[in-house]
């Protein structure tokens, strides 16, 4: 089960999970619920004998398993596929009415490339918006 599957379960608060399961605090907890982090080994034994084994370390693993799998969306290639295309970040910028600021950060990779928007550039400018989420090598330019 998963430790925020359990907390409501429980019927617990952020602030009574962590007292209940000797964190340092609501913040931890908030935190290895989300899956935001992962707690080390006697953290996770505090975890399990407080939830009497509900919430196990096999548990946390299939946590971030699963967060791995959907972060493969979250890599994107914008920008080798603009270089690609000949595309620039300004024009897709004001053709689309993207913050420019915004859209850097998706660029650097420091925020993830919705779906919505790789399909709204794709549609723009004839591209297959899966190629935002393909290493460049394996995506093949449509003339």
């Amino acid at each position: 089960m998963k430790f925020e599957e359990y907390r409501k379960l429980a019927n617990l608060t952020y602030q009574e999970l962590a007292d209940k399961c000797k964190l340092n605090g609501s913040s931890d907890a908030i935190r290895y619920c989300k899956g935001s982090r992962y707690p080390r080994p006697q953290v996770i034994i505090n975890i399990m004998n407080a939830t009497k084994n509900a919430v196990t370390a096999n548990d946390f693993v299939d946590q971030f398993a699963q967060q791995k799998k959907q972060e493969s969306y979250e890599i994107n290639y914008i920008k080798e596929v603009f270089n690609l295309y000949g595309i620039s970040q300004t024009e897709v910028c004001k053709k689309l009415n993207f913050s420019r600021e915004a859209f850097n950060r998706v660029a650097n990779k420091a925020r993830a490339l919705s779906v919505h928007k790789a399909k709204m550039i794709g549609e723009a400018y004839g591209i297959d918006w899966r190629d935002f989420y393909e290493p460049p090598e394996e995506i093949i330019k449509k003339d």
